[in-house]
């Protein structure tokens, strides 16, 4: 052989990077165990052969030598092996084991090792011939005053190996597959078939709706008995194991174990350690998400300041029970909800608050701990009697101090602290929360410069809709205001709590009421088409996998002045005015004349709810239906007669379920099993607080999750000079984020003509019908060309931190 070479590459975006790396968690195995593996199957299926041994390279770098120049690495041989009878799951644990054992023995010389295997020196064969490698610092990222720095791809007229697979974690997340192969043996379409099928494993590895088997070894580590251990004890233990997995003693808390000089297979050896130290076990994902020993302290220990005796089980751990109550119907929809989706993070509610100025961490912390203790919804539990069928519980847990330490990211070089913190606060954001631990927030406060802070502060949907987010943010600003100047917030205290509103509702059941609100709402709905066929880019799977993206916008003053005028003059709701626009964008797009959309509804009956943190928000079934017999139905006659009947089905609020149930009832022949189409108009949030003193802003980061197929939104900002904050959730199975740009500015468009020629007729909005594909199938990009309005391309990210849209009440 000539050794020559050649490369292949190809990359694996964000969000199914995100989904690797959270499957992997999921799995108590890293990143790189999951892409061996998937590397191992693609070669299985195309050598027959059920055992491999895969070289990788392997490098240990003590603080000592962090500054050093030299050659660090060394080749650890991996043996591998799985059969069709091996699961995913099986075979990804197997792996990290695999790469334990290899680490245990990384010292071993190979040389040596080669004789003992093949020990014809004259006939030399390779221990390896085909490796695996994840690189976590791209090389490129240099950056010189006045220059331009780009990768250049290298190393491709020679062949190290016979196949050597690279993986590189780009920045923002995405990974970059590069496949370098001996030109003597394979050609290009070879290597790329090998990197196309391993793309297609690592896809089949996380498929959302594998069962997750590691729910049996959870639940068989949780039962371990830690006996009467205090949380001295544990801090102690859990930095004895530290110490020795590192090899170091006397570091910091807060200092990232990455810092300290551990990789992904001395994690392994930490989690396992952990696990047989303590009885515990503790997920690989959130290990990730913070690698530092106070994070895990305080998760197993209760906190380094904790002491006293460790509760008997996981429900205790939060302290004692002040408060039981039967689960609101909201609460019992959501966790429903939340057991059937691919993915629970998509009833998270994750919000990033920015602090520009000099910020008073500790009266920070103040404010956070008294907000908890003020509001029984952000210290629930959720727990079932007689399970699988029995009822649900809240339980409410006694105020704890949250602890809010500072994670400084400005020891970190300039361009590092803003990756950095992002990361940090994605992590947070896509992070699912486990229903049956205390639901309390979700913090991370990261100072990013001397002077800027970044609060994340991730709810559950069940503990807060988009207007207790409202009241959140603005006690927020109120408790931090009064505890940096030292005198009484001053806030009186909710008027009701969750547990109350609960017991509330039941008082309030009347068979009779909901009987006649379910005939009201069967007639309302009477002849509804079971879909509206909007076109879209792909061909519509059997099951949505709840995979979606946001994109974001403004709806400028002046639209808003004309839709507020037009409701004003028309003695309707500026929310009537926008479902109207909606239903004739979709009638623009879809042909069909009559469309249903999903509304969130605030449902906060009495003033007493008005200071209540909890979900309280419903959703109602809200018609736009064009007036067949009246072929010159203006804009504003559509916007009074949608707005009427909008108003009717919001006094007979029931729910989707019952709805559907009662048109079945009724005889109705077209029966929708779900409303694809949401709008969301969030006139109870307002996002924008003031602090003296500090620059606040406040911005929505979700998780790349989508509820429904399309969520329209539309939050009118504090100063009506400033129009509408837009947003369109959509499920990235069915659009591309370009069109969903364009589907979002082009309904803003159509509800700026809407209003701004209210005795216009209906039809003259409509336009020529766009054509439509084959039921079910995707338009192959004509949604674009339906849409009415100048082409608007993709801007930034979806995902990055833009203007908050309040999407808590979208469901």
């Amino acid at each position: 052989m000539a050794g020559r070479g050649g490369a292949v590459a190809r990359t694996v975006g964000r969000e199914r990077a995100d989904r690797l790396r959270e499957w992997s968690g999921q799995q108590g195995v890293t990143l790189f165990a999951t892409l061996c593996t998937a590397w191992q199957l693609v070669l299985r299926r195309r050598s027959g052969q059920d055992a491999f041994l895969l070289g990788t390279t392997f490098g240990r770098r003590p603080p000592s030598t962090a500054d050093t120049v030299g050659f660090h690495v060394a080749l650890l041989p991996l043996p591998l092996s799985a059969s069709d009878a091996t699961s995913p799951p099986e075979a990804v644990r197997a792996t990290g084991r695999a790469l334990f054992a290899a680490d245990e023995h990384s010292g071993v010389d190979l040389d040596a090792l080669l004789a003992d295997v093949h020990p014809d020196p004259g006939n030399p064969r390779p221990l390896v011939t085909v490796s695996v490698d994840l690189d976590r610092a791209a090389l490129a990222g240099i950056d010189l005053p006045g220059l331009r720095s780009e990768a250049v791809a290298a190393g491709t007229e020679s062949a190290p190996l016979e196949l050597a697979l690279m993986a590189t974690q780009v920045r923002g997340g995405s990974l970059r597959l590069r496949l370098r192969y001996d030109a003597d043996l394979f050609d290009a379409a070879t290597a790329e078939g090998y990197l196309a099928e391993l793309d297609e494993q690592l896809d089949a590895l996380s498929d959302p709706v594998e069962d997750n088997p590691t729910e049996d070894s959870t639940a068989d580590a949780a039962t371990t008995e830690p006996g009467a251990r205090t949380a001295s004890d544990t801090a102690a233990l859990l930095r004895e194991v530290w110490e020795s997995v590192l090899g170091l003693r006397g570091f910091p808390d807060e200092r990232n174990f990455f810092d300290l000089g551990g990789n992904s297979i001395a994690a392994i050896r930490l989690v396992n350690r952990v696990r047989d130290t303590l009885g515990v076990d503790y997920p690989m994902a959130d290990f990730f998400a913070d690698a530092t020993l106070r994070a895990m302290t305080g998760q197993l220990a209760g906190g380094p300041e904790a002491d006293g005796p460790e509760p008997d089980g996981p429900e205790a751990e939060a302290g004692a029970v002040v408060d039981r109550a039967p689960v609101s119907d909201q609460q019992a929809r959501m966790i429903a909800g939340h057991h059937v989706v691919p993915d629970p993070a998509v009833w998270n509610v994750p919000t990033r608050i920015t602090f520009t100025g000099a910020l008073d961490p500790a009266a920070l912390r103040s404010a956070v701990s008294e907000l908890v203790a003020r509001h029984d919804g952000l210290r629930t539990r959720f727990a079932q009697e007689g399970a699988p069928d029995g009822p649900w519980w809240q339980e409410i847990l006694a105020a704890e101090p949250v602890a809010l330490p500072v994670e400084d990211l400005t020891e970190l070089p300039a361009d590092e602290r803003r990756p950095r913190a992002d990361a940090l606060c994605r992590a947070d954001a896509a992070a699912p929360f486990d229903l049956g631990r205390p639901l309390v927030p979700r913090t991370r406060l990261l100072r990013v410069e001397e002077d800027r802070w970044e609060l994340m502060f991730v709810l559950h949907h069940i503990c807060a809709d988009g207007w207790s987010l409202s009241v959140v943010l603005a006690e927020i600003a109120a408790l931090y205001t009064a505890a940096a100047a030292g005198v009484p917030h001053g806030l009186p205290d909710p008027a009701m709590q969750a547990p109350g509103y609960a017991r509330w509702q039941r008082e309030q059941r009347d068979p009779g009421v909901e009987a006649e609100r379910a005939a009201f709402c069967a007639r309302y709905l009477d002849g509804v088409p079971s879909a509206v066929p909007v076109p879209t880019d792909r061909p519509r799977p059997q099951k949505l996998s709840g995979h979606g993206d946001t994109v974001r916008g403004v709806a400028t003053g002046a639209v808003r002045a004309a839709v507020e005028k037009l409701a004003a003059d028309r003695h309707t709701t500026s929310f009537a005015v926008a479902a109207a626009a909606l239903g004739v964008f979709l009638t623009r797009l879809s042909g069909e004349e009559d469309t249903l959309l999903s509304v969130p509804y605030a449902n906060r009956e009495g003033t007493a709810s008005e200071s209540l943190v909890a979900m309280t928000s419903t959703a109602v079934m809200v018609r736009v239906r064009l007036d067949s017999a009246n072929l010159d139905e203006t804009c504003a006659e559509l916007a009074v007669r949608t707005g009427t009947g909008a108003l009717g089905a919001m006094a007979h609020v029931l729910p989707t379920a019952r709805i559907m149930r009662a048109m079945r009832e009724s005889g109705a022949v077209s029966v929708p099993d779900r409303v694809p189409h949401v709008l969301a108009f969030q006139n109870s949030v307002d996002t924008d607080i003031e602090i003296p003193g500090l620059r606040v802003e406040v911005a929505d980061l979700a998780p790349p999750l989508s509820r429904s197929e399309l969520c329209f939104g539309l939050a009118p900002r504090r100063d009506p000079a400033k129009g509408y904050r837009t947003f369109l959730e959509f499920s990235t199975d069915l659009w591309d984020h370009t069109t969903a740009h364009d589907l979002l500015s082009s309904y803003t468009d159509v509800l700026a003509e809407f209003s701004a020629r209210p005795d216009r007729p209906v039809r003259e909005l409509l336009g020529e019908r766009p054509s439509q594909g084959p039921p079910g199938h995707g338009s192959g990009g004509s949604t674009r060309d339906a849409i009415a309005g100048p082409d608007r391309p993709g801007g930034s990210s979806p995902s990055q931190s833009l203007p908050n849209t309040g999407k808590a009440d979208a469901v």
